[in-house]
C-alpha cells in the first residue's frame, strides 16, 4: 500500500544524507551560496590568477545514485491502483540519476566581493513507477543553471559575505523542509519520484542580507509543476541564528500565480519556528528540540481558506553510551476541511515539503507516507543508533489518525507504520542505505481501501559522488 504513489510532491533524497544530527545553521535557507558553491568535490579543476589579485575557478561535479524497492499487499491488499500493474499485490520498481554539474567561481580581488554559478543537468532512467501507473522511461533534462555575487570583504563592518545576491535555476529550502524544500514535481515531470533529482526553483531571484545573528532572505520562486503547472511565489525569511544554541525563525510570503490549482492564487502563508539545541550551554548538550508552526488564509477564492500545521519535536542523545543512542519524538498535525464549516475550507496544502533532515522528513513513512501531509496527526517515535562512525541504524514508528472524515473513513485512526533503515557510507563519497517497513491499517485506511491486509516495502539505495 502506498498512499504517496501518486503524489505530486517529490522525495528528493539523492543529494542528502541528513540526520537530525546535523546543526541547525545548516537547516537554513540562509546557507552561504558561496560556501555551498565552493565546498564541492570536483574531478577537474582549473585556476587562474586575475588583475588585481582575483583567481578564477572551474571545477566539474559528478553524483550517480540508484533505487531498487519490493512492495507486497499494495494498497492493504487492494493490489496496485493503475497502470500496467493495476490489480497486482506485489511490486517492483528501479529508479537511476546521474547528475554533472559544472561550476565556477571568481574572486574579484581588491574588496570587489565573489562570483559564482552553476549549470546542471540529470539523466535518469526507471522501470514502472512506485505507483505501478507509469511504464520504463528514460530522460535527460536539466536542473541548476544560476549566477550569484557575494560581497567577500567588502563590507568589513557586517562581516564576510554580508550580503548575496544568485538568480536562475537554484536550490531554495526553509528550515528542515516542512513547507518550502522541493523545487520540481518529478512525477509531473516525469522523473524519477522517489530519487527526484530536481529540486531547483526555476527563474528565482533571492537576496541575502545577514549581520550576525540576523538573517535575512527576499526570494521570488517558481516552483516547476509539470507544463502548464508551475506556481510562483514571493516572500521574505527571517531568521536569528546562534551556532551553538539553535535557530529562530519567521517566514511570510504569497503565491501571486498558480497555472493548475486555482485555489492557490492569493494564498498568504506565514510560519514560525524554532530548532537546535537550547541548553547545551548548561549541561545538557544531548537535548534536542524543534517545532514549526504554519497559517494559510486566502481570501481569493470562492470558500475562504484557513488552515493550519504545526509539530513539535524533542529528542535525547547519549553520546558517551555504547553506540551513541538517539531518543525522540515527533507529533505533527495538518488540519483536514470540516465538512460542517461550509463557508470556509481548512484543509492544508502541503505545498513544497522535502527531504530536509534525513528519514521521516518530511516523508513520514515508506508506505503511507508520502501524501498524507494533510488531514492528517501523526505520532512519530524514533530511535537510533550508530555501531561505528560511518554505520548508522534508525528505527521509526508512526501512529497515522485522520483529522476529518475521508471518503468512507471517518476521523480518527488511520494506519500504523514501522520502518528500519541502515545507513553506511564506507568511504566519504559512497552512500548505500537498506530499508524495510511493514504497515498496518486500522479503521480509516481499512474503509477507504476495502481490506485490512498488512503491506511490506524492502529497498535499497546507493549514491555514489566523484
Amino acid at each position: 500500500m502506498h498512499v504517496n504513489e501518486n503524489s505530486h510532491a517529490s522525495r528528493p533524497r539523492c543529494d542528502q544524507r541528513l540526520s537530525r544530527r546535523v546543526k541547525p545553521a545548516a537547516l537554513l535557507a540562509g546557507v552561504p551560496f558561496w560556501t555551498v558553491m565552493t565546498s564541492g568535490t570536483g574531478t577537474t579543476r582549473a585556476e587562474e590568477t586575475r588583475p588585481g589579485g582575483g583567481e578564477f575557478t572551474l571545477s566539474t561535479d559528478m553524483s550517480v545514485s540508484a533505487y531498487y524497492a519490493s512492495s507486497f499487499n499494495s494498497y492493504f491488499g487492494a493490489g496496485v491502483q493503475s497502470g500496467d500493474d493495476a490489480g497486482k499485490l506485489d511490486h517492483s520498481w528501479f529508479e537511476a540519476v546521474a547528475h554533472p554539474s559544472l561550476r565556477f567561481a571568481c574572486d574579484c580581488g581588491d574588496g570587489g566581493g565573489h562570483w559564482y554559478g552553476e549549470v546542471s543537468a540529470v539523466a535518469t532512467t526507471r522501470e514502472n513507477h512506485v505507483g505501478g501507473w507509469s511504464p520504463k522511461n528514460d530522460r535527460l533534462s536539466h536542473e541548476l543553471a544560476y549566477i550569484g555575487w557575494a560581497s567577500g570583504t567588502m563590507f568589513e563592518g557586517l562581516g564576510e559575505d554580508a550580503l548575496q545576491m544568485s538568480a536562475g535555476n537554484q536550490r531554495f529550502s526553509i528550515g528542515d523542509g516542512f513547507l518550502v524544500h522541493d523545487g520540481g514535481s518529478d512525477s509531473a515531470l516525469g522523473t524519477p519520484y522517489w530519487l527526484a533529482p530536481h529540486r531547483a526553483f526555476k527563474d528565482s531571484v533571492v537576496i541575502r542580507m545577514e549581520v550576525a545573528p540576523i538573517r535575512m532572505t527576499a526570494f521570488r520562486l517558481v516552483r516547476r509543476g509539470g507544463p502548464g503547472a508551475d506556481t510562483r511565489f514571493a516572500g521574505v525569511d527571517l531568521n536569528v541564528v546562534d551556532d551553538a544554541l539553535g535557530v529562530l525563525g519567521v517566514s511570510v510570503f504569497h503565491i501571486f500565480d498558480d497555472e493548475d490549482q486555482d485555489n492557490r492564487d492569493g494564498m498568504e502563508v506565514i510560519s514560525v519556528r524554532g530548532q537546535g539545541h537550547p541548553f547545551a550551554e548548561t549541561g545538557l548538550p544531548g537535548v534536542f528540540l524543534s517545532g514549526e508552526y504554519v497559517r494559510q488564509t486566502n481570501d481569493d477564492t470562492a470558500v475562504r481558506q484557513e488552515a493550519r500545521a504545526w509539530y513539535l519535536e524533542a529528542g535525547y542523545e547519549l553520546p558517551d553510551l555504547v553506540w551513541s543512542p538517539y531518543a525522540g519524538y515527533r507529533y505533527s498535525s495538518f488540519s483536514g476541511d470540516d465538512p460542517d464549516a461550509a463557508e470556509t475550507n481548512e484543509g492544508y496544502d502541503p505545498l513544497f515539503y522535502g527531504f530536509g533532515r534525513g528519514w521521516g522528513s518530511w516523508f513520514q513513512g515508506e508506505l503511507v507516507g508520502g501524501d498524507i501531509n494533510t488531514n492528517m496527526g501523526v505520532h512519530m517515535a524514533r530511535l537510533e543508533v550508530r555501531p561505528a562512525d560511518n554505520l548508522t541504524a534508525s528505527f521509526l514508528y508512526f501512529d497515522f489518525d485522520l483529522d476529518q472524515p475521508q471518503g468512507a473513513a471517518s476521523a480518527g485512526s488511520y494506519a500504523r507504520e514501522f520502518d528500519v533503515y541502515v545507513d553506511w557510507s564506507p568511504i566519504e563519497s559512497l552512500a548505500v542505505s537498506a530499508f524495510w517497513g511493514i504497515a498496518a491499517p486500522d479503521n480509516g485506511a481499512a474503509r477507504i481501501y476495502g481490506h485490512d491486509d498488512n503491506a511490506t516495502i524492502a529497498g535499497v539505495y546507493a549514491s555514489y559522488s566523484f
